[in-house]
């Protein structure tokens, strides 16, 4: 029997790009919050305490998204699992911080720092189930098939 490689799925350059976008997005963040503060929405000692638990679990899904991507990339079966363990980090980091901007953080005045915030938000628990939709229906597209 002669094996073939599965077809790639439609939206694999796609996944691929955004994988990265959200990668340098969050290595972006960081880099921004560490140095110069632009994206600090609140000063107050609780947000910053709150702010200083994520650098570690952040670095993981940027990880995450990068043997994802790279998986995609290669062709290879094993992204889904880094597919499906990046959106769960987004996810949680998605609502986690929404609920966080919710209970504490004023919406009013509407700052360039707080839009900012809720644009990522948005996008980490958007994408994250884009992601994970994605990710499930593709497990075995990587596979080979025979002939």
């Amino acid at each position: 029997m002669k094996q073939q490689l599965l077809k790639r799925p439609g939206g694999t350059k796609l996944m691929i790009g955004l994988l990265w976008f959200q990668a340098i997005g969050i290595t972006g963040y960081w880099l921004s919050f560490f140095t110069g503060g632009e994206v600090n929405i609140n000063e107050t000692d609780s947000h910053l305490i709150f702010q200083s638990a994520f650098p570690a679990p952040d670095a993981t899904i940027v990880i995450c998204a990068i043997l994802c991507a790279e998986g995609l990339r290669r062709g290879k079966e094993w992204f889904a699992l880094w597919g499906l363990v990046c959106a769960g980090g987004t996810l949680f980091l998605g609502v986690i911080d929404a609920y966080y901007t919710y209970q504490y953080v004023p919406y009013s005045p509407l700052t360039g720092p707080l839009v900012l915030e809720l644009m990522i938000q948005t996008f980490c628990i958007t994408f994250a189930l884009g992601l994970a939709t994605f990710t499930w229906r593709n497990r075995h597209s990587f596979g080979f098939a025979t002939a």
